[in-house]
């Protein structure tokens, strides 16, 4: 009996190890891209942190199903801060690439004053694996007196393969490009 009993406890003791191992997550940043001056325009900017939907704004990356009204949410790949300030900070440092003469940072702490200040609202930001990603975004400008001065709606869809390398090198691109139209822009508030 002892025997029997022992025999049980050892298959359910290697039962509970192979089946309770998972697979150790990876973690994601979204790249920043050093891209060429678009203007010698001196200003400063300061980007608040980018509003993004609650369902997003999660350490698991989003993905769309096939069917695109159904989510998935992956416990495996996950973000490596919250995307709303990891969006914040990419774009800071990508507007200021393409303005190289503008002093641009995240705006961090309310009493910091600005030439302008940039705001963006997301609405979507996901992809299907395999397929392609998406960014969908509301942004504007307001000047230091507080009056709005610039409010433009951004939407891109990029191609991308079927990983989760691929779809968050593709969200990576739509940021920069996000952050080319808001540097382009903002250069002819200054002509």
């Amino acid at each position: 009996m002892k025997k029997i009993f022992s025999l049980f406890l050892f298959l359910m003791t290697a039962g509970c190890v192979s089946f309770g191992s998972s697979q150790p997550s990876k973690f994601y940043t979204l790249q920043e891209n050093a891209g060429a001056a678009v203007s010698q325009v001196r200003m400063s900017i300061g980007i608040e942190e980018v509003q993004i939907p609650a369902y997003l704004d999660k350490p698991q990356i989003v993905t769309h199903k096939d069917n695109s009204v159904e989510l998935g949410f992956s416990e495996e790949n996950r973000w490596s801060e919250a995307l709303s300030t990891m969006m914040q900070r990419v774009v800071a440092n990508d507007v200021a690439s393409y303005l190289p003469n503008a002093v641009v940072k995240a705006r961090n702490m309310g009493r910091e004053q600005f030439d302008y200040t940039v705001f963006i609202e997301v609405d979507k930001f996901s992809g299907v694996l395999g397929k392609e990603v998406f960014l969908h975004a509301w942004w504007y400008v307001m000047n230091k007196n507080g009056q709005i001065v610039l409010r433009e709606k951004f939407v891109q869809n990029r191609s991308v393969g079927g990983g989760y390398d691929d779809l968050v090198y593709g969200e990576g691109m739509l940021t920069a490009a996000l952050s080319e139209d808001i540097a382009r822009k903002m250069a002819k508030l200054r002509r």
